[in-house]
């Protein structure tokens, strides 16, 4: 009896997922902030992962941004710097869209900085008057 009660108790304990391995992991900050990067390099001494793996890109120093923005601060330097480190494999699929098909980084971490929203675009065909018309 006290077997199969050691072994229920001790079920949830190797049931529990492995934490990533830290070499999985990338951060990014805004190079633009210096406490974004003090926060970055912080995190990264905490959890181990390699310096090599933050990822300082000076983007806007506000919680929303325009999708023009995004695109050009943060998503396209972003896929460029996966590239130059080798991170990832990408490979056309049948529609002929280049994608990651192998990514050596699996979480990517933000800290302050980074904007957390990208704002809404009015739709382009749509004169102002139906665009107004639709928020009522």
């Amino acid at each position: 009896m006290r077997s199969l009660l050691c072994f229920v108790l001790l079920l949830p304990l190797s049931a529990a997922p492995a934490p990533p391995a830290p070499a999985s992991v990338a951060i990014l900050y805004n190079s633009a902030l210096p406490e974004s990067k003090n926060l970055a390099e912080s995190y990264a001494d905490l959890r181990k992962i390699p310096a090599a793996n933050l990822i300082g890109l000076p983007l806007p120093d506000a919680p929303e941004i325009s999708r023009d923005q995004f695109n050009k601060t943060l998503l396209n330097p972003l896929r460029a710097h996966f590239s130059a480190q080798n991170w990832w494999i990408l490979a056309k699929d049948a529609n002929g869209i280049l994608l990651p098909r192998q990514n050596r980084i699996r979480i990517l971490v933000t800290v302050k900085g980074v904007p957390l929203k990208i704002s809404r675009a009015p739709i382009p065909d749509e004169s102002p008057e139906i665009q107004r018309s639709r928020r009522r």
